[in-house]
């Protein structure tokens, strides 16, 4: 070992040194007061045991002395033997508690990185994949229209959509990683957010035949989080709780006020502790009685594609993205399960003492044009989108490779919706919406963003510009007709 790696060690672990004061006391007491007086003892006992004068004068006050002073000294130095003894004990525990804290530590920080890299790469591959996704899910869609229903072409169709489907889901999944660092967080009302989740999963539990108890406290204190992303955390842990219920079983969810009075994991005054004694926090539960989780499940549930649904039920980045967002909240995730018996699953989350400000909307205005121009340097894309749109013969569809003519269409077109993808050649998609703005004729256009790219700095840009939804790719016929048709009632 090196001087520099001694230092550190030093450093990290100042409990683990074991002072070695209390042998060496040991060591000079049990000299001076067991050792020496017992030799002396021994010496009298040997040279005056056949004379007289062993039982009386100084002889026998020495030899006696002695004795005493050696007996004294054995109990003295047992005494400090056995208290040594529980020292290191002591230390050992010590030693054993904080090898502990560093192996936690070290899994921490490997599983953050795991997560960064997962979130570097899918950042760099999510225009690629995504595009070419979003052709086969439409070409899919046109031919499941269009050919002929012959021997098992349809079951085919059926089959490529699904899994394409599915390749989006675990791609929007990985996206959730790359946006570590984007998050906005705001004092909100932990209800509304969870009642808001609910909306989201409220058909499932039905279908599910589930039934569902919800025990919100009221008078909460305001939470510090992004609305946003605890909802998607709050709608993953419902999802999996249903999930686990495949037969009906019963789905609680509870909120309440917590005064953290009591040291536990995550709460004290350690350094790496993320609430303090006597912080008033939010604890939300979410418990259902559901087939439960071994330990060796258990213990695997937060690493990214592991799971222990079928195939079709989950890509395994639920639980882990969950994690993730309360990591980021500052908040503490605990999870306890027992197999056939269910899963309680504890949220503990910062408070603050601020106001909520509720955002402004805009009213709506119904009207009903059908004239769309679609803006994307996809060829592919923009050809089998139009195909699609015109066969229900409800939209007339003009397509655009990049935007530097869209105003001159525009003013010729006259659309009634506009779509737009981000990642253009030349000027892109939300620079295009800002030529639209300045412009008369465009300004009052709906426009809709439909891009690979789905991060909250472009969202956030893009409704700033008046954006009136923004649509990741790849998209089902069906959800882009319903956005077309809600983004003409703001003509």
């Amino acid at each position: 070992m090196t001087d520099q790696n001694a230092d550190e060690k030093k450093e990290i672990l100042p409990a683990l040194r074991i002072k070695r004061e209390p042998y060496r006391i040991f060591n000079l007491a049990f000299a001076l007061m067991t050792v020496i007086p017992f030799l002396v003892f021994l010496y009298l006992l040997a040279t005056e045991f056949f004379s007289l004068e062993i039982f009386i004068g100084d002889v026998a006050f020495v030899l006696l002395s002695s004795f005493f002073l050696a007996l004294s000294g054995y109990c003295l130095g047992y005494s400090i033997l056995r208290n040594s003894f529980e020292k290191v004990v002591s230390y050992a525990e010590e030693t054993k508690k904080a090898y502990a804290q560093l192996k936690g530590t070290q899994a921490m920080l490997v599983h953050a990185e795991k997560f960064k890299a997962i979130g570097q790469l899918a950042s760099s591959i999510a225009h690629e994949v995504k595009n070419p996704l979003g052709i086969l899910l439409q070409d899919i869609v046109y031919l499941e229209e269009n050919v002929a229903a012959e021997k098992d072409v349809p079951k085919v169709l059926a089959m490529m959509k699904k899994n394409i489907e599915r390749a989006d889901e675990i791609i929007r999944g990985l996206l959730d990683f790359s946006r570590i660092s984007e998050i906005d967080i705001k004092p909100q009302e932990i209800n509304k957010v969870i009642e808001n989740a609910l909306v989201l999963v409220h058909h499932r539990v039905e279908l599910e035949h589930i039934k569902f108890v919800k025990e919100l406290a009221d008078g909460l204190p305001l939470v510090l989080a992004d609305s946003i992303k605890m909802e998607q955390a709050f709608v993953n842990l419902l999802l999996n709780s249903i999930q686990a219920m495949p037969n009906g079983g019963t789905l609680t969810i509870r909120s309440h006020k917590l005064e953290l009075d009591k040291a536990g994991k995550g709460i004290g005054r350690r350094a790496d502790d993320i609430f303090e004694l006597g912080e008033t926090a939010v604890e939300v539960e979410i418990e259902d009685t559901g087939i439960g989780m071994s330990e060796e499940t258990l213990g695997r549930i937060f690493e990214p594609f592991f799971t222990s649904k079928e195939t079709a039920r989950g890509t395994g980045l639920g639980l882990a993205v969950t994690r993730n967002i309360i990591d980021l909240h500052k908040g503490l995730m605990d999870i306890k399960s027992k197999q056939a018996q269910g899963t309680k699953v504890t949220l503990t989350l910062k408070t603050t003492a601020a106001e909520i400000k509720e955002p402004q909307r805009a009213g709506a205005v119904n009207v009903n044009r059908k004239r769309i121009i679609i803006v994307d340097d996809e060829q592919d894309f923009l050809d089998i989108v139009k195909l699609n749109l015109e066969a229900t013969q409800k939209y007339e569809v003009m397509t655009l490779s990049a935007p530097k003519d869209i105003i001159s269409k525009v003013h010729d077109f006259k659309p009634d919706v506009i779509l737009l993808d981000i990642l253009l050649p030349g000027i892109d998609g939300l620079q295009a919406c800002e030529m639209l703005n300045r412009d008369p004729a465009g300004k009052d256009i709906p426009v809709i963003i439909l891009s690979a790219l789905d991060t909250d700095s472009d969202k956030l840009r893009a409704y700033k510009l008046g954006v009136v939804d923004y649509i990741t790719k790849p998209v089902k016929k069906e959800t882009l007709i319903a956005k077309i048709e809600k983004a003409l009632q703001f003509k």
